[in-house]
Formats: structure tokens, C-alpha cells, sequence
């Protein structure tokens, strides 16, 4: 029979055998014994007895856990509850030194060199350094192992290893590890659950600080094949410079929903599944792949944003891109894209798509090219960043501007490679923007079931669709704008026939201004409603054939205005009017203002037969010329009456290319006058009259109510001027005409004049009798236009400088001169007693 003393060393000897848990894999299990006691010399249990851990062969402490997992580390000591019973007990990677010790800290016992593991299939590491430090004897001896972190413990980057004795694949950061040492074959390969990648897995720090660009970069370097890279809800990168995901690859975020959040008091940084890009920094897909349920954030913005004046510079610190194209099929899907200059640009790469995301930055999306069918559905274009701000929405124009963004809210171009033809909007938002949509030199791209909006006032509020330059087959179904200056404007030279033009249909419009105006182009306008705003439909002089049908228009201005010139290009059918009866069923059935027509007939004609208006109001009847934006009407002829008899008769005559002659009246005694005293020239350097006829000379003004700095005719100038000679000479046009016929005439020379003064230290220019002008040669080409033929001036060649001289300033300077002398001559003659 054993003694007492010898069960209780029996019994520490087998506790200390048994502690070497399976502490690296999912076999792991418990002591022999699933829970053991701690006793005292008698063998009787021992209530608070201590374990202690510690480094094999030290007195450092060593980490032990209460679970399977290694997750959750015990306090050292462990104690033993009141009837000496120890808690689950696991072991980690490495060695221990085990003590025992009882409720005062006596030593009961002391077991050294315990290995962490009592099997060869679960060794845990503590990192992938430490992984990768193991021989590959050691190595080959595991066919798994746990890693507990990429640098430490707890970093997020733990997992499961395998090793594959006879691979030779390429160092993956995180993926796929190579021993230290010059090793040809052997790796440790990571087990991917369902394929997905923690970035801490790949070294990334995912705090929001450490910049991660290096990381990530080096991983999307190394990696090959396709797969899922994950950013947690808790995790947060920080790109210090562009990344491009890897094609084939698709970067996730694993977090919760990305919506509006309270812009007074919470920050945008504070949510997790975050890409924060530093100055320059762009997020980039190589294609083939997907951004997913990402935050896509420019650092350095202003967060919380407390009030109207905080929002305001935060609009100003917009830069940069956030995601790029650098291949085709990327999608991005589900994201929230803020704080820059451009949320997406496609950079001209195929079959792009945007889907479900929101973006607040100075331009929204930009399909910037491409050959094929991009897709964007359900994208938010909205001022995320500002909406909730305090103050805004207040109805003044200040604090509405930091609602408002720059740039295009979402445009199909084709500023890279392709045009972006057979894309397609579907159903998305665009609040803010001054122009919130745009097709430009593209084709066959539609806009369905899209909508625009802009505050109140619409400061900066330029289109809500713009479709311009070499477009063709442009679309818009069932689209809205709302308080826009202009809902949508059209100047194509692409679209010019009726069946390769613009197709708006189904819309719903309310502008400030002109709801539809196709200034160029080919346009169909059909089953659309109009609320608000001066015109309707315009089809300016650039229109090609359009149709105007079966459209309803209330509280509108100028329902339909057709330039005279298109008149005959346009059909016009079926279209209702709020209160207005219709002149001829199923026809034209409102009063149609048309802007311009050939011929101007008499005054007593309808207002849609003219090609001005007659307005007689105040005493007054004016004539007047519809201008070019067709909203505002400029007189050419004014009557001014007393009663029934007029008492003034008024032309203004505009400037064209044929005849300029600025704000002049012609009144009946037939004197002509300038519209106003001092503000236009008659003639030009570069425009001179030939001859002037008159029965009396010019009459100069010489009040001295107009004139300031008045002072005798100074000697320096006087004494100057007696170096100027009287010469005569001919016109070399004059000769070139006439030959020896040409007459002689007799003047200055304006160079001779100049240099005389000059030389005397006078600055000529000084004086009005000196002048020197720029001339051109103003070539005119005779040209077809919408007002028949005419001379137009097409170019204006520089010729130099033309020099004159005032010769009523020269003469009364001779005169001054002349004067001085003979006071000079009279004063000698009376000092000399003559």
C-alpha cells in the first residue's frame, strides 16, 4: 500500500504529464481527466491553490488559455476554487515550467521542459514569423498548424496552415509562406474558409493610421488565380498611395449598412469596412472582379460637420478619384463613395458597372469610354456628407451651396478609348450638380426611369441632362428634373435625323427656365408632362427634324417656341394645355410662339405670324426683335406719343456684320445722334473715313465744367516743339490712284513729331496731339446665312501700328510757340529802346 506522501507525488507526476494539452488544432482536448484537483501534502484537496506558467527554464510568465481556440487567456496565476478544483486549462505553442504552489505561496511542486503540444498535427505559432522559422524538418514533422496572428497575437490575422512538403509556388503575403532559409520545395499554405481573406491575414494593420498601400500591394503582386479579400466591419484601411486590386480578385467589405449618417455629430471615419485614401491615392481594379460594401473615404475632410460654414470648406477639400477602372468587368456594387474630386471614372473600360451605391463627391461617375453595354442601377449621386448639416436648407442662397457640387453627377463620355455605346442609367439619383446627367460624343446610351433634382434658390443649377457633341441615338424614358434652370438641353451634330436623334419620352419636367431646349440636332418629344417654368419645348435655329406630340403642359409660359427657320421641320400633334381649348382637335392647340420667319408682315398680324412683336404701353409703341435665347425681345423702332400724334421717332440700330452703327436715334428734323454723350466713335484706326463734307467746321467741346488740371502750355514743350518742321507731301494711295495727278498737301509728319520731342526729353504721348494705333485688315467673305446671303467677316489680319496727329492740338501749340516768340522779340526791341 502506497503512502499518503507517495499518492501525492504519483499524483503531481501524472497532472504534469497530462497538462500538455492539444492546443493547436480542433482536436485539441482537456487533461486525461477532463478536470483535476489540486491536493496538499495529506492528499486532501486544496481550496485556492496557484499554478504558475512560465517560459521553459525561466521565470518569465507564460500565457495559458481557458479555450480551445487560444482565445481568451487565463490570469496568472491560475487558482483552484474552494474545494481545489482547477478551471479548463490550455496550453499554447512552446515550452512550460510549471509550479504549483498553495493558497500562501508555498511551493508544492515544480514540473520543467512541459511541450505545449502532444501532437505532431496541431503546433501553434504565435505569428507567421514564427511559423516561418521552423526548419522544414520541424515542419514536415505537422501537417497543420495555428497561427495566432500575422505580427501578434490578436491582430486579426490568425489561421490555419497546412504544409505541402512539395510545393514550390511563390510567396503570398499571408497566403502562401516559404520557410527561412534557402528552401526550394516545402510551403505553408493557408486554409481559406469559403475561399475569403482577412487583409490583416496579408499584414495589413487595418487601424485607419498605418498605411497598408505597401501591404496590400505586395499581396495583389504575389497573388495569382481569383478570390475574395475581406475588410471586417472592425478593420479600417489607410492607402497612402494608389493600390490596384488584382484581376480575378474582388476587395469586400464586411460591413453593416453605409447610409446616411448624422452629420453634426458622427464622423464618417468612425465606420468600420473602410478605405481611406491619403492625398493622390486611388483605389484601382485590374478587372474582372469587384469592390464591394466599402466606405471609399478621401482623408483630410473636416468630420463632424457642425454647421453651414464647416460644410462649406468641407466641399472645398474634394480631391482626387476614389475608384478606377484598370480593366473591363469590374463591378462595384453596394459602396459609399465620398470626398472627391471624381467617385468612379471607367477610364474607358468595358462592360463597367455601378450598382447600388451612393456617392457624394464633385463629379459622380464617369463612363469615360468603352465599347460595351456598361451598367449603372440604383446609383445615389446625394450630398451624404452635408444633408444632415444644421443650417442647410434654409432657403438663402448660402446655405444651400454646400449642397451643391461642381461637377457632373453622372456622364457617359468618350474621353478614353470607345464611346461608351449601348450603356445604360437605370433608375438613379442625382441631387446638386450643375449638370447632374451628360452624354457626350457617345451612341445608342439611354437614361431610364432617372431622376434630377437641385435646391432652391438653383444658384449653379446649369441642365439636368445634357446631351452634346457628336451624340447619337440618345435616350431618356420616363425621366424627371426638377427646379433645374434648364431640365434638358440637347446640341448634337451627331443626331441630325429624326430617327438617329434624341428620343425623350415619358417624362416629367419642372424647370426654372426652359424645360427642353434643342439648340442642335434631331429630337423626338413625346407623352412628357411640364409644371413650372418660361418655355416648354424650344426648338432653336440648329434644330433638325423634330416631332412635338401628345404632351401636357400646365402653369408653363411659352408651352411649345419653334425658330421660324425649323417651322417647317417640326410636327406638332395632340398636345394638352392646362385651361386652354384646343384651336383644331388632335393638332396644334396653343398659342405657338414662333421666334423667327423670313419676312416681317404688318403689325396687325397674329403674334405667331411675325418676325417682331408690337408693344404699345405708357404712351409708347415699340417694335421689337425677339433676341437669340428667344426670352427677351429688343426694340428696333420707337414711337413716342402725345395723345394721337406722335412727337419722337426712334431707330435703334443694332451691330451686324454688315453695318455698325451703335445705339443711334434718328430723329424727323433729320439730325443723327449718338444714343448717349462720349461713348461712340465714329470711324477707327483700322476703319477710316475718306472725306467728310460739311457746311460749317466740327464744333469741339471746350466747357470748362468738363475739364481739370488746366495750366499754361508749359516751356519744355514749347522749346520742344520749335524742332518740328512744317512739311509737304503726297498719299501713296493717292499717287498709286491718280499718278501725277495726285495733289500735294502740307501738315507734319506724326514720326518727325514724335522724335523732335523725344529729343528734348518730352513724351509726346503724353499729349492728345500725338496718337498711335494697332490696324488690321478686316477680310469679309460672302457666306449664306439663316438671313440669306450677307458679308461676313471672317478673319483680322494685324497690319501695325497707323500714327496721326490731332492738327487742332498741333496748331494751337504752333500758336502758343509763335506767341512766346514774338513776346520775346517785342521784350529784346523794348530793352533795346526800340
Amino acid at each position: 500500500m502506497l503512502s499518503r506522501r507517495s499518492v501525492l507525488k504519483r499524483h503531481a507526476a501524472l497532472m504534469a504529464a497530462a497538462l500538455p494539452l492539444l492546443s493547436g488544432d480542433r482536436r485539441m482536448s482537456l487533461l486525461p481527466t477532463p478536470r483535476q484537483f489540486a491536493v496538499d501534502a495529506n492528499g486532501a484537496p486544496l481550496a485556492g491553490a496557484k499554478l504558475f506558467f512560465f517560459e521553459a527554464g525561466t521565470s518569465s510568465p507564460k500565457t495559458v488559455y481557458a479555450d480551445s481556440a487560444l482565445a481568451t487567456a487565463h490570469t496568472l496565476p491560475v487558482v483552484a476554487d474552494g474545494a481545489g478544483l482547477w478551471p479548463a486549462i490550455y496550453l499554447g505553442p512552446g515550452d512550460y515550467k510549471i509550479e504549483q504552489r498553495n493558497a500562501d505561496g508555498v511551493t508544492v511542486w515544480t514540473q520543467d521542459s512541459v511541450t505545449g503540444t502532444s501532437s505532431t498535427q496541431g503546433r501553434v505559432a504565435e505569428n507567421i514569423g514564427a511559423m516561418k522559422a521552423l526548419s522544414t524538418g520541424q515542419a514536415a514533422a505537422y501537417t497543420s498548424i495555428q497561427v495566432l496572428g500575422y505580427a501578434a497575437p490578436g491582430d486579426g490575422g490568425a489561421g490555419w496552415f497546412t504544409w505541402d512538403a512539395g510545393s514550390t509556388k511563390a510567396e503570398v503575403p499571408g497566403l502562401v509562406v516559404k520557410p527561412t532559409g534557402s528552401v526550394s520545395a516545402g510551403r505553408w499554405l493557408r486554409v481559406l474558409t469559403g475561399g475569403v481573406l482577412d487583409v490583416r491575414a496579408i499584414g495589413c494593420k487595418a487601424d485607419g493610421v498605418t498605411d497598408d498601400s505597401v501591404a496590400l500591394a505586395a499581396f495583389f503582386a504575389a497573388v495569382t488565380g481569383m478570390g475574395v479579400i475581406t475588410v471586417p466591419d472592425d478593420a479600417r484601411l489607410y492607402l497612402g498611395s494608389s493600390v490596384t486590386v488584382r484581376a480575378g480578385w474582388t476587395l469586400e467589405g464586411r460591413g453593416g449598412g453605409q447610409g446616411v449618417t448624422d452629420n453634426a455629430t458622427q464622423s464618417y471615419y468612425d465606420r468600420g469596412a473602410q478605405v481611406k485614401l491619403g492625398p493622390g491615392a486611388t483605389l484601382r481594379h485590374g478587372g474582372n472582379g469587384e469592390v464591394v460594401d466599402l466606405l471609399v473615404i478621401r482623408s483630410g475632410l473636416t468630420q463632424p460637420v457642425p454647421n453651414v460654414a464647416t460644410a462649406t470648406a468641407l466641399v472645398s477639400q474634394f480631391s482626387g478619384v476614389g475608384i478606377e477602372c484598370a480593366g473591363e468587368d469590374v463591378t462595384v456594387r453596394n459602396c459609399l463613395i465620398l470626398g472627391h474630386a471624381v467617385g468612379i471614372d471607367s477610364k474607358g473600360k468595358a462592360r463597367t458597372k455601378v450598382l447600388d451605391c451612393g456617392v457624394d463627391c464633385q463629379a459622380g461617375v464617369l463612363i469615360s469610354g468603352g465599347y460595351d453595354i456598361c451598367r449603372l442601377e440604383r446609383v445615389h449621386v446625394w450630398p451624404f456628407m452635408t444633408a444632415t448639416t444644421p443650417g442647410v436648407h434654409a432657403g438663402s442662397d448660402s446655405s444651400h451651396a454646400p449642397l451643391r457640387r461642381t461637377g457632373v453627377g453622372i456622364e457617359f463620355s468618350s474621353d478614353n478609348v470607345g464611346g461608351a455605346d449601348w450603356s445604360t442609367a437605370i433608375d438613379c439619383f442625382s441631387y446638386g450638380h450643375a449638370i447632374n446627367y451628360s452624354q457626350r460624343n457617345v451612341s445608342n446610351v439611354s437614361f431610364v426611369r432617372c431622376q434630377a433634382d437641385y435646391g432652391a434658390p438653383n444658384t449653379g443649377s446649369l441642365r439636368g441632362y445634357s446631351i452634346t457633341g457628336t451624340t447619337t441615338y440618345a435616350a431618356l424614358i420616363n425621366c424627371t428634373a426638377i427646379a433645374q434652370t434648364t431640365c434638358v438641353y440637347v446640341e448634337t451634330t451627331g443626331g441630325t435625323l429624326q430617327d438617329n436623334g434624341v428620343r425623350i419620352l415619358g417624362g416629367i419636367w419642372a424647370a426654372s427656365s426652359t424645360n427642353i431646349f434643342i439648340a442642335n440636332g434631331a429630337a423626338i418629344v413625346q407623352g412628357n408632362q411640364f409644371y413650372s417654368g418660361s418655355v416648354g419645348v424650344l426648338f432653336g435655329s440648329g434644330a433638325e427634324p423634330g416631332s412635338i406630340i401628345g404632351n401636357y403642359f400646365q402653369n408653363v409660359g411659352d408651352p411649345i417656341v419653334i425658330d421660324g427657320l425649323v417651322i417647317g421641320k417640326t410636327e406638332i400633334l395632340g398636345n394638352s394645355y392646362d385651361g386652354v381649348t384646343e384651336a383644331e382637335p388632335n393638332r396644334l392647340n396653343t398659342p405657338l410662339r414662333v421666334a423667327r420667319v423670313i419676312d416681317l408682315v404688318d403689325a396687325s398680324a397674329p403674334a405667331n405670324q411675325k418676325f417682331a412683336r408690337w408693344n404699345n404701353s405708357n404712351n409708347e409703341l415699340t417694335l421689337e426683335l425677339v433676341t437669340d435665347n428667344y426670352a427677351t425681345a429688343t426694340p428696333v423702332y420707337r414711337v413716342i406719343k402725345s395723345g394721337s400724334s406722335a412727337t419722337t421717332h426712334q431707330f435703334y440700330i443694332g451691330v451686324t456684320n454688315q453695318l455698325e452703327i451703335g445705339a443711334t436715334n434718328i430723329r424727323p428734323n433729320a439730325h443723327i445722334l449718338p444714343y448717349g454723350t462720349g461713348i461712340f466713335n465714329l470711324g477707327g484706326p483700322s476703319n477710316l473715313w475718306l472725306q467728310l463734307f460739311a457746311y460749317s467746321p466740327t464744333i469741339n467741346t471746350s466747357d470748362e465744367a468738363q475739364k481739370q488740371d488746366i495750366a499754361p502750355i508749359d516751356d519744355a514743350l514749347l522749346d520742344a516743339w520749335a524742332d518740328v518742321s512744317w512739311r509737304v507731301y503726297r498719299m501713296k494711295d493717292a499717287v498709286a490712284e491718280k499718278g501725277d495727278a495726285a495733289r500735294t498737301h502740307a501738315g507734319a509728319i506724326a514720326q518727325e513729331v514724335h522724335a523732335a520731342l523725344q529729343a528734348k526729353g518730352v513724351d509726346g504721348f503724353r499729349y492728345g496731339l500725338l496718337c498711335r494705333d494697332e490696324v488690321f485688315e478686316e477680310v469679309f467673305e460672302d457666306r449664306e446665312t439663316e438671313n440669306g446671303p450677307r458679308k461676313v467677316l471672317v478673319e483680322r489680319r494685324p497690319l501695325g501700328l497707323r500714327w496721326g496727329l490731332r492738327y487742332t492740338e498741333c496748331l494751337v501749340v504752333e500758336a502758343a510757340y509763335q506767341r512766346r516768340r514774338c513776346d520775346r522779340l517785342e521784350a529784346r526791341l523794348s530793352a533795346a529802346g526800340l
